[in-house]
């Protein structure tokens, strides 16, 4: 035993590796839960959260009161320009105030997916109105095949 390395000050119990190891299990049980996620496939598996839209900060984000949700399966072309996928035909200003005359004031259902930089990822819609497929449909977004592996979405949307 003298090849051993003790990790414990002198005098203090010696304690069970099982609890080691249960603890540090727990730990990455832990952490896995509570990690932020990010839906991979579009489906609605989460809470309906629905209100009034308070604002429209891009074309696919808005919020709820406090609540950011980010549309689901789509991209719009970001405020300062820039594209994280292909650019939608629609300027990203012209998308923010497309999203915001279908949304803003009014009160939509929202699907949640999953989140994503703190956003609620959701579908949402606006009566009978898809809110992501709205702003595909008008040009201001355009699908996300990343999250869209099957394309149920785009066959959904866009009928192909």
């Amino acid at each position: 035993m003298s090849n051993v390395i003790q990790f414990r000050r002198p005098g203090a119990p010696r304690r069970s590796w099982r609890i080691a190891t249960l603890a540090t299990g727990l730990g990455v049980v832990l952490a896995i839960a509570l990690a932020p996620s990010c839906s991979t496939v579009p489906t609605a598996t989460g809470p309906v959260i629905a209100g009034t839209v308070t604002s429209v900060t891009d074309g696919d984000t808005l919020r709820i009161g406090a609540t950011r949700i980010r549309l689901a399966a789509i991209d719009a072309n970001e405020l300062h320009g820039g594209c994280h996928n292909a650019c939608a035909s629609m300027s990203s200003a012209a998308a923010r105030d497309n999203l915001a005359r279908l949304a803003l004031g009014h009160r939509i259902e929202c699907e949640q997916t999953g989140t994503s930089y703190r956003r609620v990822v959701a579908f949402c819609r606006v009566g009978d109105v898809d809110l992501s497929c709205a702003q595909v449909r008008a040009g201001a977004a355009i699908i996300w095949d990343r999250y869209d592996p099957h394309g149920a979405f785009r066959r959904r949307c866009l009928g192909r």
